[in-house]
């Protein structure tokens, strides 16, 4: 039972192209049949114990039992025959125990359930097939099985499942009732099973499996009545009862030796439920209706769902292939958006796929209490050796319809290795995946898609259970958010549809979740049947069907429920579209591109913004549209369109159909931490599950703060989650409804540690029980994840894993520190904080934990190989030394073990060229294409790469030191203030408010300003509106405070930690003054020297000399709303004024100022008072000299410095200090 007894299922299509009985069994007779040659290579190649054939002709005559039937041939001249596939020794493989049922296929019936008129196959049979046993399946074994113990349903009537298609049209209300589509005495003769539901129990070591087979129809090839759909998900229900433990759901079920009941009747029985279900969980055509109720009762509706989501069928962990993302992937190409834009729409995960049509329909389905060692779809991508095993094309044959057959089946097998409850594993090899603080900029879709390539090609390379955590900071105010909210009606949607295609199963809750308030917040995480969401609707021509486009339209539409307020709701629909080389300009008037009803002769719904280029071939459309019920339901049925009319086709040159594909899922992981609570939040209480010990799989759109678990390999992994408990000051939204952060009042002392370090203790001991919450039972936890965001990274490593026991591995998010090691390779201008993947550090009951992170902006995909002992202790030994090697990385393979950059070489060098999923390649696509037309808006421009990065060292670090970028804000502020209050002399704020930087940095490390895009207008060096709303993401209110000289002192004393690292040091930027500190100095005497700048930026008079306050003057400064409420709440006299009437934290004290009669408005796309605002007011007023004409533009900026060359913040343990001497 080491590696678990394989249950394979696998639709060979050897009955397909059959036309006659015999067929089959005739070309079986010799071993030459292409097609049964490799699906045998590919049974002998996985090896199944338990095997289910499905597409294998019923031999009426002979069923298996002697030598001469059609599965015997298979097995002796196929099975039994060593298979030659090149550059694999295939070994013959023989099943002792073989079950071939009766089915319906082919065996007409007395009605005419087609309605032609006639009743005859295929149409007429109980189910389709041109003969008696078409389509049939037979259930190959190395087990023994219980032949008087089976049961079979062949025979069962649809009229008589309850609460059936048969019985009521709930829930199809649109089609046909098919009471009416066929009559009483056709209900009679009806059975439900299309082939044959059947119940086969094997004996496996000494416990008994049932296999529960079976094929339901596929939901199409139907009418206004959609038979085939109804058909197919009461086929699929039918084992939905069948396992149930409520003996009322299975009461009406009969077999056809008339025995009554479901499989529970006596007593748990452990089962796997295996076939071709002819239906996807959220792709295809298979009934969408929702499985289960609000309560969590079954609507006998939903197709396959009626079984994914039954507790007793264990779904913890979903077969997966690489080929399955490139056949999506590489049907159509994203940038030119050709060839098949249904499948690379789809909405499921593309691994998941089972077909070459591009849906999931072939399971094998466990009980819940069998554990999943391994599972696959047998699906190898082109770049991996076992492609092989499935050739393309076809062959010729005259056995077969139309003369030929297809070299490999349109299935791929599907297989799950299982074991029993309560079965260990001596060592248990686990894969991490992780990552943190997503947040997003400009680059951050684009990064995101090479993530997913990388995850997809790490994913499929081994047969190791994997999970994959998350530790917060999903979205954050800012470009990315606006781009969100312009798609798709809210702030953080589109990051979260984002990172849900990235698999995460857990996620932390960080502080920028909470740059938005809780209802907003809750509104990201909960699905939303209103809100409608189409991607890559493609711009096509008008004249022809041809497969040229001409770009790509996105579409939401929001419908807000009716109310007393609102009677008739509200349908807002968004649209954004790019549109390229086209023949000829865009008509310049507004009529150019339009919203139209195709089925109401095109009549205008509205006009659409355009922004053209310069040569009107191509443009970016936007439009937020208010419909009518009316037009709503045009959407919804595929008749309204985009209609673009240039100069040579005034009627219309292209046309996007505008289609809404699927409804916003909200989040599909639980957000976690054990030190947030939100029970009293009126928004995200709802969310909030009030019992703990879930597996996270089942929990979606939720929050918890208690332990969570994860069934990978067959083994339980407890996952713990906690956050930075500075979140009320950090992030006050997060206790602004109600929200409690536990330690209350924390302070960042061995106090404050030891009590944060019990808390997540208590979590970690309650984990250890396992999901039934009892010590020593079946499900105790012996491997427990700590996932956490607490800012500092020195938090992590030095204060909580050393106060911590019983953790494993620890995913240290919220400070952007990444861990790598030296010989790897990181994303362009990125440093290591720690040179070590995975740090392995000793925790406070001696053993060893596995610590990693990543930087920001999905920039990097993190993966661990991570083995255990039967202990559930680290037992990785890479250098073969025996021994732990703390505070390295010595123990791991970090050729494969590492954080993976977004950068293409990376991609290229895995081979996963094919494997970007094409679910994310749709929504970077859009959300990109959102933010780059904010790049055709632009304000200044500078020759310099201008730093805004975080942390790094060297010339990084807005949190460590001065940047060129920090100052022209700052000096921004100063002068933009002084439109309010021509008083205010210098400014300051926090460095971590600066989110990004503007320029690029190239793959040699180089650093330059932007490029030029000459498509929108923008010149080399631009800085455009996507750079200022990512540099200054938060978008705070200025505000103007009074600060006498001793008080600016006593600020800057007790704030920063400059130049004791290149770490978080606090730094806070400034303008219109410059200082020197001294590290090596006691606290209160660092502050060496602090002069104003005069207005040539040249130090001038002193308000600090030589440690002392010499001027204790009054200082009007421009600082933010956050940093006047927080850092300055010292100053007891602030006279502070507001700028921005709407910023929240004017809540906290001052008036809001009146705007300025006078007041600049070069930058209308900025809110007045913000910081957003004064930056580009700035560099419109200073580089493009307060005009749109270039001729006279200048340059702003100056190249960025080391701390050892820096002015304006003088570092004393890196240069020394110009400020003393008075020139």
């Amino acid at each position: 039972m080491a590696n678990g007894v394989r249950y394979m299922t696998f639709n060979s299509a050897l009955s397909d192209r059959r036309t006659e009985a015999g067929q089959l069994k005739e070309i079986l007779a010799t071993g030459d049949y292409e097609l049964a040659r490799n699906d045998a290579a590919i049974i002998q190649h996985l090896r199944p114990d338990v095997l289910l054939l499905q597409e294998f002709d019923y031999d009426a005559d002979r069923q298996g039992l002697d030598d001469d039937s059609a599965i015997d041939r298979f097995q002796k001249n196929y099975l039994g025959v060593s298979q030659d596939v090149q550059g694999f020794q295939l070994d013959p493989i023989e099943y002792p125990y073989v079950y071939v049922p009766e089915v319906n296929t082919g065996l007409l019936s007395t009605v005419d359930v087609d309605k032609n008129g006639e009743i005859s196959l295929p149409g007429d049979g109980y189910g389709f097939g041109n003969f008696d046993g078409q389509y049939g399946m037979v259930l190959l074994s190395q087990y023994p099985i219980k032949r008087k113990q089976i049961r079979t349903f062949q025979e069962f009537l649809w009229k008589d499942m309850p609460g059936s298609y048969a019985n009521t049209n709930y829930g199809a209300e649109s089609t046909e009732d098919l009471r009416d589509f066929y009559s009483d005495s056709d209900f009679e003769d009806l059975r439900l099973s299309s082939k044959n539901h059947i119940d086969v129990p094997i004996k496996v070591d000494g416990k008994k499996v049932h296999i529960l087979a079976s094929h339901p129809t596929p939901p199409v090839f139907d009418g206004d009545e959609k038979r085939n759909l109804k058909r197919n998900n009461d086929e699929i229900r039918f084992w939905a009862d069948y396992i149930s433990s409520d003996v009322e759901r299975n009461s009406y079920i009969i077999d056809d030796n008339g025995l009554e009941g479901g499989l529970h009747k006596k007593g748990r029985k452990s089962f796997v439920i295996m076939g071709d279900q002819n239906a996807d969980p959220v792709d295809g055509d298979s009934d969408r209706n929702s499985a289960f109720d609000l309560d969590g009762n079954p609507t006998n509706r939903g197709a396959i769902n009626q079984l994914l989501g039954k507790r007793r069928v264990n779904t913890y962990v979903v077969p997966f292939s690489a080929g399955g993302v490139e056949a999506a992937y590489s049907s159509f190409d994203p940038l030119i958006n050709t060839s098949n834009p249904s499948r690379f729409n789809e909405l499921g995960n593309p691994g998941e796929d089972t077909s070459l049509f591009g849906l999931r329909v072939d399971y094998a389905l466990p009980s819940r209490h069998q554990p999943i060692f391994s599972s696959g779809v047998f699906n190898p991508d082109s770049s991996d050796p076992e492609h092989v095993f499935l050739p393309s094309g076809s062959f010729e044959t005259d056995q077969a319809n139309g003369g030929f057959d297809y070299r490999t089946s349109d299935h791929r097998a599907v297989y799950v290795d299982l074991g029993h409850k309560g079965d260990r594993i001596d060592s248990f090899k686990l894969n991490l995946f992780h990552q943190s603080d997503q947040e997003g900029f400009s680059a951050a879709p684009g990064d995101a898609l090479l993530n997913s390539a990388v995850l997809n090609r790490l994913r499929s390379s081994n047969d190791d259970p994997s999970i994959f955590i998350n530790s917060g900071d999903l979205w954050i105010a800012g470009i990315y958010s606006e781009a969100s909210s312009a798609l798709f009606g809210g702030y953080g949607l589109g990051p979260v549809m984002l990172n849900n295609h990235l698999n995460w199963q857990a996620i932390t809750w960080g502080n920028h979740e909470f740059d938005f308030r809780s209802d907003v917040v809750a509104t990201a995480l909960r699905a939303d049947s209103n809100r409608h969401i189409g991607l890559n609707n493609v711009i096509g021509p008008i004249e022809d069907e041809s497969t040229e486009a001409y770009g790509r339209a996105d579409v939401s539409v929001e419908v807000e429920e009716p109310s007393e307020e609102n009677p008739d709701g509200s349908r807002v629909l968004r649209i954004h579209a790019s549109v390229n080389e086209l023949s000829s300009a865009l008509l310049s008037d507004e009529t150019a591109i339009q919203l139209v009803n195709i089925a109401d002769r095109n009549d205008v719904v509205s006009n659409l913004d355009a922004g053209a280029s310069s040569d009107g071939r191509s443009a970016y459309v936007t439009g937020e549209v208010e419909l009518t019920s009316d037009q709503l339901t045009a959407l919804m049925n595929g008749s309204l369109a985009m209609i673009v009319r240039t100069d040579d086709s005034p009627e219309g040159e292209a046309i996007a159909p505008v289609a809404v594909t699927h409804t916003y899922p909200g989040t599909h992981a639980p957000y976690m931490s054990a030190n947030m609570d939100f029970a009293e939040d009126p928004f995200l209480g709802p969310l909030q599950l009030t019992k703990g010990r879930k597996y996270v799989n089942r929990r979606p759109n939720s929050t918890t703060n208690a332990p969570m678990f994860i069934q990978a390999g067959g083994e339980i992994i407890g996952v713990v989650a906690a956050t930075t408990p500075t979140m009320p000051s950090l992030a006050s939204n997060s206790v602004g409804n109600g929200g409690v952060v536990t330690p209350e009042n924390w302070s960042s002392n061995q106090q404050g540690y030891d009590d944060l370090a019990a808390l997540i203790q208590a979590q970690v001991d309650d984990a250890l029980l396992g999901p039934d919450g009892e010590q020593g039972t079946n499900d105790d936890v012996n491997k427990v994840v700590v996932a956490t965001h607490m800012q500092k990274i020195n938090i992590d490593v030095e204060e909580l894993v050393p106060r911590l026991e019983g953790v494993d591995v620890y995913v240290a998010g919220g400070s952007n520190t990444v861990f790598q090691n030296p010989e790897n390779p990181l994303y362009p201008g990125g440093s290591a904080g720690y040179d070590a993947y995975p740090l392995l550090l000793e925790a406070g009951d001696g053993k060893p934990v596995a610590l990693v992170n990543t930087d920001m902006n999905h920039r990097y995909l993190g993966y661990l190989q991570l083995e255990f002992d039967q202990d559930g202790v680290i037992s990785n030994d890479f250098n073969a030394d025996g021994e732990f090697n703390f505070n390295s990385d010595a123990d791991f393979n970090t050729d494969v073990s590492m954080a993976y950059p977004a950068i293409v070489d990376v991609v290229a060098a895995l081979n996963a060229e094919n494997l970007y999923d094409p679910r994310v390649a749709n929504l970077a696509a859009a959300m990109g294409g959102q933010m780059s037309d904010k790049e055709s808006r632009w304000y200044g421009k500078t020759e310099h790469y201008m730093n805004g990065n975080r942390l790094g060292g060297g010339l990084d670090g807005v949190r460590t030191q001065e940047t060129n970028l920090s100052n022209v804000i700052h000096d921004s502020y100063v002068w933009y203030a002084q439109m309010w209050d021509p008083s205010v002399v210098i400014s300051m704020s926090n460095g971590s408010g600066i989110r990004d930087a503007i320029g690029q940095i190239l793959p040699d490390e180089s650093r330059r300003n932007s490029e030029a895009n000459p498509g929108v207008g923008k010149p080399e060096g631009g800085i455009t509106q996507a750079d200022v709303e990512a540099a200054l993401a938060f978008n705070n209110s200025l505000s103007l405070i009074d600060v006498t000289g001793s008080e600016l002192k006593t600020t800057l004393e007790k704030l920063t930690r400059l130049g004791t690292s290149d770490g978080d040091d606090g730094a806070y930027q400034i303008g219109g003054f410059a200082y020197s500190w001294d590290p090596s100095q006691s606290e209160g005497e660092r502050v060496r020297n602090l002069r104003l700048l005069d207005e040539n930026g040249d130090p001038g008079d002193f308000v600090v000399q030589d440690g002392v306050v010499v001027s204790d003057a009054t200082y009007r400064m421009a600082t933010l709303g956050y940093n006047a409420s927080r850092i300055f709440d010292h100053v007891t006299n602030q006279n502070r004024v507001n700028l921005d009437s709407i910023d929240p934290e004017n809540s906290t004290g001052g008036i809001i100022a009146d705007l300025p009669d006078d007041l600049i408005n070069n930058a209308a796309d900025f809110r007045p008072g913000t910081q957003q605002d004064a930056f580009a007011e700035y560099l419109y007023e200073f580089s493009r000299m307060g005009t749109d004409d270039t001729s006279d533009d200048v340059f702003v900026g100056h190249a960025d410095t080391p701390r050892e060359l820096d002015e304006r913040i003088q570092i004393l343990s890196y240069r020394d200090d110009s400020l003393a001497e008075i020139v």
